[in-house]
């Protein structure tokens, strides 16, 4: 009989609280999310679901539908296409022996390859630390060491940063960089320099590496820097999980739909762009209009 009382004088107080309380529809909107996440990472675990694996998923429900535009050249690229580039750059990257486990280190201006290139190291096991392009000098020195990368791939645009600090990084480094033909005959020692737009034309790999069994939602697959206003730029590790997360949380939360269209001036190293809002595509079926970030004036008018 008592335990009928305190179960009815704490339901009663939960509806007062409730009726007084501005905030209800959210709170229970998010504990809706709590639940859904808890329940669906669990059945994720169960079955053994990996980054690549909750990738194709998102690629087989419609693989012809636009996955991504670039704004500032009005290239459109469908999902089966990236994940064609994807499946070709881990191959590539494991014909020059690029091995699971290690990190690739990535400085490429927002565009479908940059989406491909971190989506490849993924699929090979590797984790993508993905390199603020606007470093130069030490802290790109920095940046490259902290992450201990021994494979990096660039955009020709950002050869001559890497250029000029070779010779503080460590040895054996591998560089596969796009539109690299003006820099055939660089000689920087060691460092091997690849023609990654080259060998990924020439590859005919279009299905999916082997998938290690070891790799799992708690493996690393993202590093992303810190902003540095505290001192020296830092790397955060970030795993399958939070990946995933940090796409679909707000997708579920918002009630956004696979039919929405978003867009980002924001550059892909960055959590929100490149985690958030790039996360609509990769896990939510949306389409994602990107532009170099170099641009973002544009979208602000000025």
């Amino acid at each position: 009989m008592l335990a009928i009382i305190l179960f009815a004088l704490t339901v009663f107080t939960a509806i007062v609280v409730a009726k007084r309380s501005p905030t209800l529809k959210r709170d229970i909107n998010a504990a809706r999310m709590l639940v859904a996440m808890k329940v669906m990472y669990a059945w994720y675990t169960w079955r053994g679901f990996n980054i690549p694996v909750l990738w194709e998923k998102t690629v087989q429900k419609d693989p012809g539908k636009t996955a991504l535009i670039e704004a500032h050249t009005g290239r459109k690229f469908t999902f089966a296409e990236i994940d064609e580039l994807s499946n070709k750059t881990a191959w590539v990257l494991k014909k020059f022996d690029v091995k699971s486990g290690s990190v690739v280190a990535i400085m490429m201006p927002n565009s479908m390859e940059y989406v491909a290139s971190w989506l490849g190291a993924v699929k090979l096991g590797c984790t993508a630390a993905l390199v603020n392009t606007m470093f130069e000098g030490h802290s790109l020195v920095l940046a490259l060491n902290i992450c201990e990368a021994k494979t990096i791939i660039v955009h020709e645009d950002f050869l001559p940063a890497l250029g000029e600090i070779f010779c503080e990084l460590a040895s054996g480094i591998a560089v596969f960089a796009y539109q690299a033909g003006h820099y055939a005959r660089w000689d920087k020692g060691d460092i091997q320099l690849v023609d990654m737009a080259k060998e990924t034309f020439l590859s005919n790999k279009r299905k999916p590496v082997e998938y290690y069994p070891d790799l799992t939602l708690n493996s690393p697959t993202l590093m992303l820097y810190t902003s540095g206003t505290s001192g020296n730029n830092k790397v955060v590790k970030i795993s399958g999980f939070k990946t995933h997360f940090m796409g679909w949380s707000i997708a579920n939360l918002c009630r956004f739909s696979s039919e929405d269209v978003f867009y980002t001036p924001l550059p892909l190293f960055h959590g929100n762009g490149g985690g958030m809002c790039l996360g609509q595509m990769l896990w939510n079926g949306s389409t994602v209009v990107i532009r170099l970030e170099k641009e973002i004036l544009i979208f602000l008018g000025k």
